[in-house]
């Protein structure tokens, strides 16, 4: 909805609801209703609007980075967890270091499509430590 938004021309701020709720917290507001929480809202943005930053989409190159990222975590943790639940059962040994090895391979496969996409976008890679 927010990319929607921006996309029509709006500015467009997301907001953190924790943080709204201790912004409403500290103006006293107890109650929580649809209007009771708009207005909060309307008054947090009208008085904070120059400390924060409008809603800017990912671009496609970002949701692609993302999208490999969170698939490389759950491939390591889907990993993790066969490693834990199948160690120590003898005759699955073999088998499951096939399947760590092929997940392995799988990870690198992945790695190297994050690094193609950084090569593509180098001000996305994390800055080099300063010699």
């Amino acid at each position: 909805m927010a990319e929607r938004a921006v996309s029509m021309g709006k500015v467009v701020y997301v907001l953190n609801p924790r943080d709204m709720r201790h912004y409403a917290l500290g103006l006293g507001r107890r109650g929580k209703t649809d209007r009771v929480d708009a207005h909060m809202i309307r008054r947090f943005i009208t008085t904070e609007r120059g400390h924060l930053r409008p809603y800017q989409p990912a671009s496609a190159i970002q949701r692609q980075l993302a999208l490999l990222q969170r698939r490389r975590a759950t491939v390591v943790k889907h990993r993790q967890a066969l490693q834990k639940a199948l160690r120590s059962v003898n005759r699955l040994e073999a088998p499951l270091f096939d399947t760590l090895a092929a997940l392995d391979v799988l990870l690198k496969h992945i790695d190297q499509q994050l690094e193609g996409v950084l090569t593509l976008q180098p001000a996305l890679a994390s800055p080099s430590p300063a010699s």
